[in-house]
């Protein structure tokens, strides 16, 4: 189903609606950058206030008013200068609040220059893997970003070559994701992890994404990855300060989570789709992570999610 120029529609068989980047004709990019306002004039409230999973990357700048919106079961109270940094596959839920304004930049990772995908420390900009969730902009930091969107935008319907406006777009949203950034905070260098080790823990994550479905087992993971499983340890533990078992474990508790909150297949289903060969090991695996069954953790949420709609 598309409900916009922009946006289609994917059920993938999981109940949870994904949303595609469907560029129109005349705007070929992998980047679109639209005000909150804008949207609404094309969606439907319904379609708004529902759940997604997007196949791309959003970052909602809040710039006037504020709101509150979900993100992977976390409430998120966004207000002026507020920046939302949602990754591909997250599950995400703008909410009933329609006071609000602000930018929505969506882009495939694959727009940004060839030279920040291949630099260790700039690529993770690329998947947002480097950005909190929620960053606080000041107004001064706003009134920049703002501009920045602003100029995109017009940039992106100026009557110049599509391919001379792609150049420009993809190092106007390179500098984006820059500024967004250096809001974290300046980070000493020395504290970074070695290249090696970060190129390890890289292609482990995406690894893991990949295979977290069927794969549960480390030491498969480090065999395809061509290392030893210290190896493999050594580099999440620098890099995230966790082990692999615990990435692989809170990966699969968070897919299971977002099938049983939003989904519409059985337990049953959901543990099979996960890898596990009998229901009774995913509800053992998931009370074992959680403190809680699948099935209570679904009642849970089908009774959070009817309290927060009568609101």
């Amino acid at each position: 189903m598309v409900i916009s120029g922009l946006f289609m529609v994917e059920n993938r068989h999981t109940g949870i609606p994904w949303l595609n980047f469907n560029p129109a004709s005349e705007h070929p990019f992998d980047l679109e950058v639209l005000r909150m306002s804008d949207l609404r004039n094309r969606v439907d409230d319904a379609a708004l206030q529902s759940i997604h999973r997007y196949g791309f990357q959003l970052v909602v700048c809040v710039t006037r008013g504020q709101c509150a919106q979900m993100l992977d079961f976390e409430p998120v109270c966004c207000k002026t200068g507020s920046v939302l940094s949602i990754r591909s596959g997250q599950v995400h839920r703008f909410g009933s609040d329609d006071t609000w304004d602000g930018w929505l930049i969506l882009f495939r990772p694959e727009f940004l220059p060839p030279s920040v995908l291949t630099c260790p420390t700039l690529s993770q900009l690329a998947d947002l893997e480097s950005l909190s969730s929620v960053l606080h902009a000041d107004p001064q930091d706003m009134a920049v970003l703002d501009h920045c969107a602003s100029q995109m935008q017009r940039d992106s319907g100026a009557d110049q070559p599509a391919e001379l406006r792609a150049v420009l777009l993809r190092h106007q949203l390179c500098t984006f994701l820059v500024r967004l950034a250096a809001l974290e905070g300046n980070r000493d260098t020395n504290e970074e992890p070695a290249s090696g080790v970060r190129t390890r823990y890289d292609r482990f994550e995406q690894l893991l994404e990949r295979n977290f479905r069927h794969s549960h087992k480390v030491a498969d993971y480090a065999h395809e990855l061509g290392c030893s499983e210290k190896s493999l340890i050594r580099a999440t533990q620098q890099v995230k300060g966790v082990s692999p078992k615990a990435m692989l474990s809170a990966r699969i508790i968070l897919e299971a989570k977002r099938l049983l909150a939003h989904g519409r297949a059985s337990v049953a289903e959901i543990g099979y789709g996960l890898g596990f060969a009998e229901p009774t090991n995913f509800v053992k695996f998931f009370r074992r992570e959680t403190a809680t069954t699948p099935a209570e953790f679904r009642k849970a949420q089908t009774d959070v999610t009817r309290f927060v709609d009568s609101q």
